[in-house]
């Protein structure tokens, strides 16, 4: 998971370095789980409501998937302001 956390880490950042053990990790682990739990196709994740946890962001920043927070009235669905990939 601290594979996949530093990966999104340099993607938020726009270091372009590459995270050494990432790309096996991706073949061998994050593919499968991210096709397992449906989110295979999924480029970020977006999330309204109450502000989560930072385990959770990193939860799923462990499996290379960005997890956006948005904040407004949920009768809005959540739009009024959103987080950037750069500003999680």
């Amino acid at each position: 998971m601290e594979v996949g956390q530093r990966s999104q880490e340099n993607k938020i950042n726009r270091n372009n370095q590459s995270v050494f053990g990432y790309g096996l990790a991706n073949r061998l682990v994050f593919k499968n789980l991210r096709e397992k739990l449906g989110l295979d196709q999924c480029r970020f994740c977006i999330s309204g409501g109450a502000p989560l946890p930072k385990a959770v962001t990193d939860f799923y920043a462990g499996f290379d998937i960005a997890l956006l927070q948005l904040y407004g009235m949920s009768e809005t669905s959540s739009v009024a302001t959103v987080n950037t990939l750069g500003n999680r």
